[in-house]
């Protein structure tokens, strides 16, 4: 059967099955509108979707990958969900079936199958129905989307399958009725060499895996296309909901909302990711730009003070806002709306994702709610208000004011490296999480000359970061406001840990699935409330500074996650990419003060600056390196001499010409095996490296100070000279790292001497 649809002998091996991939159109722009032509109050839910993950037909792997990036089983509890899918698939029996757009029936339906074809000549694609009964249309028909005078039904929602298309029964061994849904792009005229787009877009970290995997039979890719203008409320296409499909989990039609109605669920402290709605819009050349993206709710007394929103598009990844739906929300008419912040998007689609889950347990059982969602054309225009029984003033655009201050010097950051839990201002990242041996991580950030006013009417407030990677660990951070009216910056004696705090603080729990790549942003949970304390304290003036305390609320197994510091010297450096305090409040800008001189860096801080160019065009390497050595105990061990010697090895490459030459030769000589190594290659060594690296530790002894003489003569005698030459990479590392399994696969920290 597998040979007589696909064309491919399932037992010719899996290499020469490569089919050449058709390009998804570059110009394909939203152009779907529902398969169905339900009113607002009747919601199919999803129960399948297309797998991200390995998308392999013949030979289905036990996960699923969705399009928002989040992995499941094999099947996810309650949800028809199965890997290698390359569909979406609406729960309805008996429903009518619309095509999507107009097109014209691309071959004679397939009554087996419950399945047509419509061919949409205009974009040079197919849509694929199947699994209806009572198939309405014949082939070279032309038909119409529901929204069209002349609407066309394909046929109605059932359960009709064969060989080729088959179902899997349920739980119960029925086969459950429901519309099977694809877009397809490539050689239309060969099933093994269709293209399957994902229509909800590619919304997780990273590129999407149906693009990036040379092995499977399905190569697609991810646009979003679903039809709609910069307002995506819940009665439209552009706007979806998924839930599983016991119905103890469904969303609730509240008739309250924008146009009329609105959904909500009840919030969950388990993140099964199961249930969420999202929103998308799509931005052209000429639309790309700077946009306040808004959102509407009613106000309820049954509602979360944690709904949690994500923002994403072409140039903003996953930007996480944490909204109080209790304290402020229409009254039921969609006259409320919530700026979640302004962002530059660049051409291509737009998401917003809001999901049910909560972190506070105390949360847990209430309301979130689904409405609507507007992208606007600028900054936020309005402030977030705050209902009270007799409001007294309303602020308008012209009185909200935006502050940005971003950390200026090394000492406004501080806190342990995790691989030794050694503190320090000087680290190139800031950690948050638990050291390898046990310790709970505590951070802190200070932003000077924060030009605020005292007494200022807080609207919003967050710190944002550039994060490192690859993390995916799950925390819980709690985050306090430093009790100071002028909070200075942080010394070895003057430690986060032991600054005054707060009583309001806000936890900013980070999922598994909020997955961190070098160059990410994030942002923490909205800190208004800490902000609001610290500028209403007698001693707060404008232009004074402002601290905030990171201290890490439950167990981290050891393990970390960790976001730029200001002394980084590349790959986003800290004078560009370090911490960002953005505070928006009721007022004006008050005048600037007289400048403080910039203070003249250390002379530590000057040695790295001029001795940095040695290694800086390897740093990618030198950190792949560390990463690679941090996994075991032995090689932790060297992470941990680095961090000890690494200023004395900073002053004597400065000052030593010879030794600094030496450096430069044994360098050029072993990156092609460190790049080896670091990519899990295996290589021998060569005569020549062999020496240049017994020349350089040789001349290291000699010229260094005693600690890291010590520590060099103590290596070289751990070294098997005479026979390391012609020995393999992994018989090197089996040697002086030991053969213990993995511990932390996380990177560590880059020491700023």
């Amino acid at each position: 059967m597998y040979a007589r649809i696909f064309g491919i002998d399932p037992a010719t091996p899996w290499q020469s099955q490569r089919v050449q991939r058709q390009n998804v159109p570059d110009n394909l722009i939203p152009f779907m509108e529902r398969p169905f032509g339900a009113s607002d109050s009747t919601r199919y839910p999803i129960q399948s979707f297309i797998d991200h993950y390995w998308p392999l037909w013949r030979d289905p792997d036990d996960q699923l990958h969705r399009f928002d990036g989040r992995t499941f089983p094999f099947v996810i509890a309650g949800v028809s969900a199965y890997s290698s899918h390359q569909g979406i698939d609406y729960a309805m029996d008996g429903a009518e079936i619309y095509p999507v757009a107009e097109g014209i029936v691309y071959q004679e339906p397939d009554p087996l199958c419950g399945e047509v074809l419509v061919y949409h000549e205009s974009l040079g694609i197919l849509t694929q129905y199947m699994h209806m009964r009572d198939i309405q249309v014949t082939q070279g028909q032309r038909v119409y989307p529901f929204a069209s005078p002349n609407r066309t039904v394909l046929g109605y929602a059932s359960n009709v399958s064969s060989d080729r298309c088959p179902i899997f029964p349920d739980a119960n061994g029925e086969l459950p009725p429901h519309l099977h849904l694809s877009v397809v792009a490539g050689d239309l005229g060969t099933i093994a060499k269709w293209d399957y787009i994902e229509p909800f877009g590619w919304w997780g970290e990273g590129p999407d895996p149906l693009e990036d995997y040379d092995q499977g039979l399905w190569q697609s890719g991810s646009r979003w296309l679903w039809k709609g203008d910069k307002i995506a409320e819940d009665g439209e296409a552009q706007a979806e909901l998924f839930h599983p499909l016991d119905e103890a989990y469904h969303w609730q039609r509240d008739p309250r909302g924008y146009q009329g109605d609105s959904w909500w669920n009840t919030t969950r402290t388990s993140d099964s990711g199961q249930i969420w709605g999202i929103w998308g819009t799509f931005f052209t050349e000429e639309e790309a730009g700077q946009y306040a993206v808004y959102a509407t709710w009613p106000q309820d007394e049954q509602n979360t003070t944690q709904a949690h929103y994500y923002i994403y598009g072409n140039g903003v990844s996953g930007i996480q806002v944490s909204v109080d739906q209790r304290n402020q929300g229409s009254a039921g008419s969609g006259d409320f709306w919530y700026c979640l912040g302004s962002f530059h998007f660049e051409p291509g689609s737009a998401a917003v994702i809001l999901r049910n889950w909560v972190e506070d347990p105390a949360e847990a059982g209430k309301r979130v709610y689904f409405d609507a969602v507007k992208w606007e054309s600028g900054p936020c225009a309005t402030p977030t208000p705050t209902p009270t029984p007799t409001p007294t003033f309303t602020p308008t655009p012209s009185d909200i004011v935006t502050a940005q201050v971003q950390i200026a010097s090394g000492p406004e950051d501080a806190g342990p490296e995790p691989s030794v839990c050694a503190y320090a201002t000087s680290w190139n990242e800031i950690y948050f999480g638990e050291c390898a041996n046990g310790p709970l991580i505590t951070s802190g950030f200070r932003f000077g000359n924060v030009p605020v006013p005292q007494n200022a009417h807080i609207v919003e407030a967050y710190l944002e970061f550039t994060v490192d990677g690859p993390y995916d660990v799950p925390l819980q951070v709690r985050i306090y406001g430093e009790a100071s009216g002028d909070a200075q910056p942080f010394s070895d004696t003057d430690r986060p840990e032991n600054r005054p705090r707060t009583q309001t603080s806000v936890l900013w729990t980070i999922p598994a699935d909020d997955h961190w790549e070098l160059g990410m942003t994030r942002r923490t949970p909205d800190l208004t409330a800490l902000v609001q304390d610290i500028v209403s304290r007698p001693d707060w003036q404008a232009y004074h500074g402002m601290g905030f305390i990171f201290e890490t609320a439950s167990s981290a197994s050891g393990q970390h996650r960790r976001v730029i510091g200001y002394e980084r010297p590349e790959w986003y450096p800290g004078s560009e990419y370090a911490a960002r305090l953005v505070i928006r409040y009721v007022g004006t800008l008050p005048p600037t003060p007289a400048p403080t001189p910039t203070p003249t860096p250390g002379p530590c801080a000057l040695q790295w600056m001029q001795g940095q160019g040695l290694g800086v065009q390897n740093l990618g390497l030198f950190y792949r390196v560390r990463s690679k050595l941090a996994r075991t105990p032995g090689g932790e061990r060297y992470v941990a001499m680095y961090y000890r010697y690494s200023p004395a090895l900073v002053r004597l490459l400065q000052g030593d010409a010879e030794v600094r030459q030496a450096f430069g030769e044994t360098l050029r000589l072993w990156q092609p095996v460190l790049q080896a190594w670091a990519q899990g290659q295996d290589v021998r060594l060569s005569h020549e490296q062999v020496v240049a690296l017994q020349r350089f530790l040789k001349l290291l002894a000699e010229r260094s100070e005693p600690s890291l003489r010590a520590a060099v003569v103590q290596e070289m005698q751990r070294i098997p000279w005479a026979r390391l030459a012609g020995m393999r990479v992994s018989e090197v590392e089996a040697l002086l790292l030991g053969e213990a399994p993995q511990r932390i696969p996380v990177p560590t920290g880059t020491p700023r001497p």
